[in-house]
Order: C-alpha cells, then structure tokens, then sequence
C-alpha cells in the first residue's frame, strides 16, 4: 500500500489487495446441489403406497442403506463436482484506492 500526499489535506491510498478465503466443506463430501439442467422430468421416481420410494425407479442412489432419488443432483467430489460444491479461486488480486 503506497500513501500519496496530495497536499496537506489531501492523501491518496493506492494498493493491491489478495483476498483467498477458501470455501468450507464437509470431511466426508456428504453435500449434494440440485442442478436443474440435469434434471430428466421422464425420469420422476416411482411412489409406493406407504409413500417410499419403489426400488424399480430409476436414478436411485444408497446411502447408508437408505435408497435416495437424485436425479438432477449433483454430489460432491463425483461427477467432476469439486469437494464442497464450491472451486476455490486463489487468483483474486484486487485493486485497493482510497482518500482521505
């Protein structure tokens, strides 16, 4: 940061400022984000009378033993989504100007 004295009442501040914070994310990449333009509406699931999901609709993903529906989801860490949902970007230098 570099300080300019215009004159005496008046002094410039000139800089660069570096602002990486990194996302969070979660140690065991238990995130999902819905992506509707991968969502397939002729792929809805199948319903069973009890209100569960049939085993005989497609798009179903276990977890735990739990079978989920997740068409149009998109997983963390599968499928070319990044840990986190989020891609850091390191390169953020940015401008910094101030007055007094």
């Amino acid at each position: 940061m570099d300080n300019w004295h215009v004159t005496s009442r008046l002094s410039l501040q000139i800089g660069l400022r570096y602002d990486a914070l990194p996302h969070a994310w979660e140690r065991q990449n238990y995130l999902a984000n819905f992506v509707p333009a991968s969502y397939v509406s002729s792929q809805v699931p199948i319903w069973n009378a009890d209100g569960s999901i049939s085993p005989n609709s497609t798009n179903l993903y276990t977890f735990n033993g739990i079978p989920s529906y997740i068409n149009g989801m998109g997983l963390a860490g599968i499928n070319h989504f990044p840990r986190g949902m989020v891609t850091n970007d390191y390169e953020t230098l940015q401008p910094r100007v101030g007055f007094l």
